[in-house]
């Protein structure tokens, strides 16, 4: 594949998202433009990993947590996106949610840092710190779906191993953090 395909592919592609003129699609096709550029030009240029085969599944786990956080957790906080919307259809759900929403600061919180922590996974910026942060949301996001509401078992099964894989993959940066 040459770069002059690559370019007018995505870029013709991200003309008709702009023209359908829903947001949703804006946002997708800019996103989806960004992390597949980041992953061909990762993948394609960049000699020294053609070797390494776990940088192939890091920068695939950086990419996909990354992507779900920023666009299903922050962006879809604010613009309301995905069809399915906050449907509570167990009580103790409908309670936990209305708790947190009742503070009035906790889901801007949550979804502002979600968006935050998912760019610097995505662009490797500030990894080992983006990991620190991001893990007591994807605890509470797990936990939540296996105590409360089981649809979204998967989604954050898949959260978890790719926050997991990462850390492992920096897991020099973080052995200072355990010593005496």
């Amino acid at each position: 594949m040459n770069d002059s395909y690559f370019t007018s592919s995505v870029l013709s592609s991200f003309i008709d998202y702009l023209k359908e003129g829903s947001a949703f699609y804006i946002i997708a096709g800019v996103f989806a433009c960004i992390t597949y550029g980041i992953l061909y030009n990762s993948l394609a240029h960049d000699k020294k990993i053609i070797g390494d085969k776990h940088l192939y599944a890091e920068i695939l786990s950086r990419v996909l947590f990354g992507s779900i956080f920023m666009i299903v957790g922050g962006l879809n906080g604010f613009f309301d996106f995905v069809p399915g919307g906050q449907k509570f259809e167990c009580e103790p759900c409908s309670l936990f949610m209305n708790g947190l929403d009742a503070t009035g600061y906790m889901f801007p919180l949550v979804k502002i840092s979600e968006f935050v922590i998912g760019g610097m996974i995505l662009f490797n910026l500030y990894t080992a710190l983006a990991i620190i942060l991001a893990s007591p949301i994807v605890i509470n996001i797990f936990l939540y779906n296996l105590f409360l509401d089981q649809r979204g078992i998967v989604e954050a099964t898949i959260l978890v191993i790719c926050l997991l894989y990462i850390a492992w993959r920096k897991q020099s940066i973080f052995r200072s953090l355990f010593v005496k």
